[in-house]
């Protein structure tokens, strides 16, 4: 529903209808489902632009474990914390900075023809709220020149992080996101590909610092609604840094994914999909000093009504005024009204995330209380309270496991499986692809293959310094047979059993097993399908265990609209169709 037409009752029932995907998984598009509930190999070079903040580091890091080349685009004034950040993760080594501006597209072609890019990731985004003009230069002017740059420098595919939101804009930064989307969908000759991400909510900003300040002190939480419909007038399923990481990441150069708008959340699980209400409560069970448990408030939407048009109407003569009525009011109403649930991916739920934000304030409570003070005078909205870093973070292991595929549905947090102890004999020979790259690098043996019934032909590979990822396996594999489609692999392990490789971390073990038998040869059984081009639409899926089915008329209004404004719709890959068929708000 559109959130200035708010029908309380009706939002309530939206959001029962909403929760009963819990525990489902959720149905995607054939062709991207391994890129939503899976880890599809990638390979290639890249080049990070607005990925120096919270989400983008996560993006970075998941880069170079994936073996990817990367390259980040970086203005001066951030070099130095940007390059200690890298050191504290480890993966200084494996990132090139590119120093620039993005308002300047000289800067970006330069950026674009030093890296040798063929895919351009961008999240560009201002962390400004009341700011509208650096809003517009952000999102839309120095977007805009990433999208021209692009085009010039023959970059083969774009991925534009967006927003759930754009669906039913109501936010300045939305409407700007709208824009280069549409640019982005314009059929142009200069063969440039896209792909638009459009995540929902983040985890910080569904449960808030803020509201844990209130719960600390066991102070009243205000939420919009009455009674006990309070904070429960909408639904997300937000999703972890982490998790998106991954999901830009198997986008890279996926062919699947060209010309798609690809909406996403985090997993359709009991600890993630969430209201206010629930984060909030969440809170109040572990975070309440004794004897004096929170509580949470109802705030009529009728009386903030009235009391945002007042503070709106003083806000032309004070500018802090103005800051007051759209961080208190308008925002603060839009996150409560609107719902932002999409397809889910990602094993971290919110659930797991408000106990680490919880544990992180009780250890140093005093520097919590120092942020919020500072976060209250501040005029952007994504300052984020720091929690421990989980095992995800470790480049060593992969950032996922073959039993948490698929992803989506329900499952567990307990500090990313990674670490637990039943998984360590499993994860001995798993080595992540720049570790791997370290411990195999100049390996030389002797590759043995036949496709489908043929015999078998052979040549001799060498381990590149940077790893052997899948895709550079199967380009050795095509060498001997030119006239192969898509190929699946397939190796003998130690035990005897016939292995299929499937990420890259199945590439190491197979290499590691060839060199460790005494005579360094690996044999593989191939199988292949031609290649059709893909310049076909996909048939639409049926919306099962999808979200609300009721405004999907509506969403293809406006995406009509939106390809209207923008040009014609046909020439690139899947335009419009499946991303409508899915789960989304």
């Amino acid at each position: 529903m559109s959130w200035q037409n708010y029908n309380e009752e009706e939002a309530v029932a939206e959001v029962q209808q909403l929760k009963t995907n819990i525990g489902h998984l959720p149905v995607v598009p054939d062709p991207v489902k391994e890129v939503y509930q899976g880890l599809p190999a990638v390979s290639g070079a890249v080049l990070a632009i607005g990925c120096t903040g919270y989400v983008g580091t996560a993006v970075v890091f998941e880069a170079v474990r994936r073996g990817l080349t990367v390259t980040v685009f970086v203005r001066q004034q951030s070099v130095d914390k940007f390059t200690s950040r890298l050191q504290g993760l480890k993966i200084d080594q494996h990132v090139t900075l590119h120093v620039g501006d993005a308002s300047n597209e000289a800067d970006l072609q330069k950026a674009m023809t030093d890296s040798k890019a063929g895919c351009v990731i961008s999240l560009l985004a201002s962390p400004q709220v009341t700011d509208e003009q650096d809003i517009y230069d952000v999102d839309y002017t120095c977007s805009h020149n990433v999208v021209e740059a692009c085009r010039k420098t023959g970059i083969k595919q774009i991925i534009y992080c967006s927003d759930t939101g754009a669906y039913q804009p109501g936010l300045c930064c939305q409407m700007h996101k709208l824009r280069i989307e549409g640019e982005l969908f314009r059929c142009l000759p200069d063969g440039l590909q896209y792909t638009i991400i459009r995540p929902t909510s983040y985890h910080p900003y569904v449960v808030s610092a803020m509201v844990l300040e209130s719960v600390r002190k066991g102070e009243g939480v205000p939420l919009f609604g009455t009674k006990e419909d309070a904070g429960n007038l909408a639904v997300y399923n937000p999703i972890a840094r982490e998790d998106l990481g991954r999901f830009i990441v198997s986008c890279v150069l996926n062919q699947n994914t060209y010309g798609r708008v690809m909406p996403v959340g985090g997993p359709w699980s009991l600890d993630n999909i969430c209201t206010l209400k629930d984060t909030a409560e969440w809170m109040i069970d572990i975070a309440s000093p004794s004897g004096k448990t929170s509580s949470i408030t109802p705030l009529g939407m009728d009386l903030s009504d009235i009391v945002y048009k007042a503070l709106e109407a003083l806000g032309h003569f004070s500018p802090s005024i103005k800051h007051v009525a759209t961080i208190v009011f308008y925002y603060t109403k839009y996150w409560s009204t609107v719902s932002h649930f999409s397809p889910g991916t990602g094993v971290m739920p919110a659930k797991a995330y408000t106990k680490d934000l919880v544990d992180a304030m009780k250890k140093d409570p005093d520097a919590f209380e120092t942020f919020i003070k500072n976060a209250r005078s501040s005029t952007t909205g994504s300052i984020v309270y720091p929690t421990p870093l989980s095992s995800w973070w470790d480049i060593t292991q992969p950032s996922l496991l073959p039993e948490q595929m698929p992803m989506g549905a329900a499952g567990s947090h307990t500090d990313h499986p990674l670490i637990a102890a039943s998984n360590a004999t499993a994860l001995s020979h798993q080595q992540h692809p720049v570790t791997a790259a370290e411990s195999l690098a100049n390996t030389t043996f002797t590759l043995k293959c036949r496709l489908d019934d043929s015999g078998f032909r052979r040549r001799t590979v060498t381990v590149p310094h940077s790893g052997l990822t899948l895709a550079r396996l199967e380009g050795a594999v095509r060498e001997l047979f030119p006239q192969s489609g898509n190929i699946t692999l397939v190796y003998t392990d130690e035990d005897g059993d016939d292995i299929t490789i499937g990420c890259d971390a199945d590439v190491v073990e197979a290499v590691r097993c060839a060199v460790t038998s005494g005579q360094p040869v690996l044999r593989l059984h191939a199988s292949s399908t031609v290649s059709v081009p893909t310049t076909t639409q996909c048939t639409p899926v049926k919306a099962e265990h999808t979200a609300v089915g009721h405004t999907i008329g509506d969403l293809r209004g406006l995406q009509v609209a939106l390809c209207a404004a923008a040009g014609e719709m046909g020439g690139q890959d899947e335009v419009s169709g499946d991303w409508l068929d899915v789960g989304m708000q």
